[in-house]
């Protein structure tokens, strides 16, 4: 994971490989799946004055069940001419028929709590990218 101009990125040619902007909102194989993302930095006074790096919470849904080989991967943060490219983890075990599944970003970006940014995640269905969905938001101070 990295965090460097445009263009830049981590490895594997990752970065050039996304697209300048995505909906929150994309269906496949004939399945409307949905994107929000909560993100935050935390200045909790144990962690000192410069604060945690960012975390997210990034949440998928659908009206109907989401299939169990489907998932979020790589992850794009854009603030301004920035990126930032890491993955994603399925911290908590699957529901059966769960029509919401959560993945986690840490270790993100130090960029300012206020800061307005664009998130980019990589829907794989089956191992395979099937669309790239993103949203605008904001980084939360929690202090």
């Amino acid at each position: 994971m990295s965090c460097a101009p445009s263009g830049g990125g981590s490895g594997g040619g990752e970065q050039g490989r996304w697209p300048e902007a995505a909906s929150a909102s994309a269906t496949v194989e004939g399945v409307a799946y949905t994107l929000e993302v909560e993100a935050w930095r935390s200045f909790q006074p144990v962690v000192g004055d410069a604060g945690d790096p960012m975390l997210a919470v990034v949440r998928l849904s659908s009206a109907q069940p989401i299939a169990a080989d489907l998932a979020l991967t790589r992850v794009r943060v854009q603030r301004g001419g920035e990126s930032w490219v890491g993955m994603l983890r399925e911290e908590s075990p699957r529901m059966a028929n769960a029509t919401t599944v959560e993945f986690m970003l840490r270790d993100g970006p130090r960029w300012a709590a206020g800061d307005s940014i664009q998130v980019m995640v990589e829907l794989v269905r089956g191992g395979s990218p099937a669309a790239v969905l993103g949203v605008q938001t904001t980084i939360a101070r929690v202090s």
